[in-house]
């Protein structure tokens, strides 16, 4: 296993740790479990998504992003490029979501 490979593993333990404890801490007694489960996997694709994004701006290469309903490219240097202007983004998303 390779020293980017091992960051990544020590990442998703952290971000599972931190994510499970904060789940069973804000959680009723009925629910604990549940929710210290789902918040160690968010916590770790949090924080594994974190460093990925750490890791990508360390290349140099420009980000493309959408924002307020544009397309835009970030570069390194700070500069914004506005790429396309008013996207149509549906974003339908569930307010609820039930794990099976």
């Amino acid at each position: 296993m390779n020293r980017s490979e091992e960051e990544l593993i020590q990442s998703l333990i952290a971000g599972g740790i931190v994510g499970g404890a904060l789940g069973a801490l804000f959680s009723d007694e009925e629910n604990r479990k549940e929710n210290a489960t789902l918040l160690a996997i968010a916590g770790a694709a949090i924080l594994a998504s974190y460093k990925a994004s750490q890791r990508a701006k360390e290349t140099h290469l420009p980000v493309y992003k959408i924002k307020n309903g544009s397309l835009i490219k970030e570069h390194p240097d700070g500069r914004v490029e506005i790429l396309k202007e008013n996207l149509n983004v549906n974003m339908n998303t569930p307010s609820k979501f039930k794990l099976t």
